[in-house]
């Protein structure tokens, strides 16, 4: 086989590739690592790497504020007092959902 077929295979198989099989979006969720008094609050953003990823939501086990855009989404807690508490963002074209675990911490005197 010659140089010309196999360049034309590669440059076809690399534009078929990405429109069959889209590459997932990444999510973010900052801060990273939050740590917080016990009873204070926390606000946290998650943000897509896509463009086209405008249905971030939170799944969260307690009431928190959620906010929304294109692209990012934020949910802010009050008075935290769940010790294991690890909201995840997901979203319509992410590979996977991030969990972020918020770290609480009692000061005894």
């Amino acid at each position: 086989m010659t140089a010309a077929p196999l360049l034309q295979a590669a440059l076809l198989s690399s534009i078929w590739w990405p429109a069959v099989h889209p590459v997932p979006c990444g999510l973010s969720i900052h801060p990273v690592d939050p740590i917080v008094p016990f009873g204070g609050s926390v606000t946290l953003n998650c943000t897509s790497s896509c463009a086209n990823n405008t249905q971030l939501n939170w799944e969260i086990s307690t009431q928190g504020e959620v906010h929304k855009a294109d692209r990012w989404t934020s949910v802010s807690f009050v008075n935290i007092t769940v010790w294991d508490f690890q909201p995840v963002c997901y979203g319509d074209s992410s590979g996977n959902p991030v969990k972020m675990p918020i770290y609480l911490y009692r000061m005894y005197a």
